[in-house]
Parts: structure tokens; sequence; C-alpha cells
């Protein structure tokens, strides 16, 4: 038997606009054992990730280094 070990990752970024937490930026990533890795960053609300760009953008950066930091561990 052979069991394959995908990995995926989900972040959302909120931010409270209005008087209530509104998500601005969502991010996948999904790391197949086998095959090619896929990372994805929408911008769901635009006005509150440029409101917020200085936190959303290091929230954004600590994502991407989990995703390295897997993709690697993966390698080893």
């Amino acid at each position: 038997m052979e069991i394959q070990k995908n990995v995926t990752l989900n972040a959302a970024i909120t931010v409270q606009i209005d008087g209530s937490e509104t998500t601005v930026v969502n991010m996948y990533a999904n790391i197949p054992q086998q095959g090619q890795p896929s990372v994805n960053r929408s911008i769901v609300n635009v006005k509150g990730y440029i409101a917020n760009k200085k936190a959303c953008d290091a929230d954004i950066a600590t994502f991407e280094a989990e995703v390295y930091k897997t993709l690697t561990e993966g390698q080893e």
C-alpha cells in the first residue's frame, strides 16, 4: 500500500471595517507529495486591503514563509 501525503494550508486576513470583521485577503496553498504545488492569494476587499496594507502584507509574508518551509521540509 502506498499512502501519499498532501498538505493544504489556508488562511484569511480579516480586519475591522465599520465595526464588523471583514475578510480582505484569502490565501490557499496545496502541496502534494507528487506533482506541482499551487499557491493562491485573492484580495477580496480592495478598500480594506489598501487601508491595512502594511499589516496585510506582513501576514501574507508570514503565510508564504510557512508555505516555503513546508515545501522544503517535503524535499528533505
